[in-house]
């Protein structure tokens, strides 16, 4: 629940927005962020190799951007 308060205050780019958090009737705990559209990760990886190094080394700059914004 903390670290799911804390997510929702990084306001990044990078990042999915954080909407709400909580925990359910049951007492399990919700993250619901914004929607994101596109392929799965591990879609392109199957059906795309090689991935070409271009590619791959903008896909990790964004992880980066996103690691540093937290």
């Amino acid at each position: 629940a903390v670290s799911a308060r804390l997510l929702s205050e990084v306001q990044s780019p990078h990042l999915l927005g954080v909407l709400d958090s909580g925990l359910d009737q049951d007492g399990t705990q919700f993250l619901i962020t914004e929607a994101l559209s596109g392929k799965r990760l591990s879609d392109v990886l199957e059906r795309e190799r090689p991935i070409e190094p271009r590619r791959a080394a903008r896909w990790l700059r964004e992880l980066a951007l996103a690691s540093e914004a937290l």
